[in-house]
């Protein structure tokens, strides 16, 4: 998967990869609030913390263009579109799982949504390898440590989450 875009360079790959991560980070916000609802009193704060986590990841991966200067060029409209396009395609799957459990106050069904989704942005970010991209040069070695930092934090949020869906099933 070395090019997701069948147009433009590593800027529209870049791009796309960062409009699909955020878009995940803003649905995991969502599932983890939701389930902080439902969830064992024990587990809420910590869930309420995590979907405020992803709430904040979103925040910074969308100021990465603008502010860190990721994309030397200035994408026109017609590229933003098709970036938002293949950034909604990669993101299918997503869509139909989070269309699925919108409703519902089962824990066990958006624990499950969650760890899906989480699957999603794990191969995601390890596929594309954003953060080896970016380290190429000393001017992205903050936005490269910016990534580093959220992809471990993504990792520690993922182990929580198996705990807690371990630890419901036992329930």
């Amino acid at each position: 998967m070395e090019e997701i875009a069948g147009f433009g360079g590593i800027e529209h790959n870049i791009a796309i990869m960062l409009d699909a991560l955020q878009s995940l980070e803003r649905i995991l916000a969502d599932l983890y609030y939701r389930a902080s609802h439902i969830s064992p009193s024990d587990w809420r704060l910590l869930l309420r913390y995590i979907a405020d986590l992803c709430t904040r990841h979103a925040e910074y991966i969308s100021r990465t263009y603008y502010e860190a200067n990721l994309i030397e060029k200035m994408l026109s409209p017609a590229e933003l579109k098709e970036i938002v396009k293949e950034s909604k395609r990669i993101l299918g799957d997503v869509a139909e799982i989070y269309k699925n459990v919108r409703d519902t106050s089962k824990l066990k069904e958006i624990l499950t949504a969650i760890e899906s989704v989480e699957e999603m942005e794990k191969i995601i970010l390890e596929t594309y390898d954003i953060l080896g991209k970016l380290e190429d040069t000393e001017e992205q070695l903050p936005i490269a440590t910016l990534f580093k930092v959220i992809s471990e934090e993504c990792r520690v949020r993922r182990d929580a989450l198996k705990e807690l869906v371990r630890r419901s099933l036992d329930r």
